[in-house]
């Protein structure tokens, strides 16, 4: 081969190397972008269905204060149920912040907390995993925390009830 041709064979090469890698890096930012934007939906998903649930509290402080104890307490019950189910999704795919808070105000609605099972740390272990996966170390969260959101129930190696951020 001359070295006219052998030139133009390595500058084809070589272009043809920086398409292929400029194909695979749109590739991969495509879908660090899509993998964004359906956290970022679960997100909005869960944040709206807690303002929902929430508005069951307000209903249940309502009826409480007009003396309608059995009613609260039927509603109470679909608060709670609501409650675990929007509080494990934000356990899972909330910002840091958002699940600080969320436990905190659940220590303030479940004052009567029991010590968390021995079993407390395979659960919360299971989460921060999901959490990790997600969110990476960015937005990582106290397992006593967390244990409270998901688990209602203090950690032993804690007995500190999570507070407001």
């Amino acid at each position: 081969m001359t070295g006219k041709l052998q030139g133009t064979l390595v500058t084809a090469g070589i272009g043809a190397i920086g398409g292929l890698v400029a194909v695979l890096l749109g590739h991969v930012m495509g879908l660090s972008a899509e993998r964004q934007e359906l956290l970022e939906q679960a997100r909005r998903d869960a944040y709206v269905e807690w303002a929902e649930v929430r508005e069951l509290h307000t209903l249940v402080d309502h009826l409480r204060a007009v003396g309608k104890s059995a009613p609260a307490d039927s509603v109470m019950t679909l608060f709670n149920v609501g409650a675990q189910k929007v509080g494990n999704r934000i356990a899972i795919y909330g910002e840091k912040q958002v699940v600080e808070a969320l436990s905190a105000y659940f220590s303030q609605i479940y004052s009567a907390t029991p010590a968390c099972p021995e079993s407390w740390q395979k659960d919360v272990a299971i989460y921060r995993g999901m959490r990790h996966s997600l969110l990476g170390t960015r937005e990582a969260v106290n397992d006593s925390i967390l244990a409270f959101l998901v688990l209602r129930c203090v950690a032993p190696s804690t007995s500190i009830r999570p507070t407001s951020p």
